[in-house]
């Protein structure tokens, strides 16, 4: 795995573990520039007007928790759900397929 697509899963990994504010993290060689939680810019912008290698962006939407990233030729986007859903999910049990018969005409 690159050191962009580790950079971003470490990053998922340790939003796991706090409230999931939305946070924009930039890093310059291969070490943390600051954070910012505005986030009102693209990535892209951000990135690129801050001098960064590297831009990561942590959000939470519909329960999920999202880790948006963006370098000079490369692009991610990793999501995790919470236990609490996947469990939900598991027990609500499988799908119904429904399947329509062919009728003899």
């Amino acid at each position: 795995m690159s050191r962009f697509l580790d950079n971003a899963q470490q990053i998922l990994d340790t939003a796991e573990l706090g409230d999931g504010s939305p946070v924009t993290i930039l890093i310059r060689d291969g070490r943390p520039m600051g954070l910012s939680m505005v986030n009102d810019w693209s990535l892209e912008r951000m990135r690129a007007e801050r001098g960064a290698d590297e831009a990561y962006r942590v959000s939470r939407r519909h329960g999920k928790l999202f880790v948006e990233g963006r370098s000079a030729n490369q692009s991610c986007m990793l999501a995790s759900q919470s236990p609490g859903q996947i469990a939900r999910a598991l027990l609500a049990g499988p799908v119904p397929v429904s399947r329509t018969l062919p009728t003899a005409v």
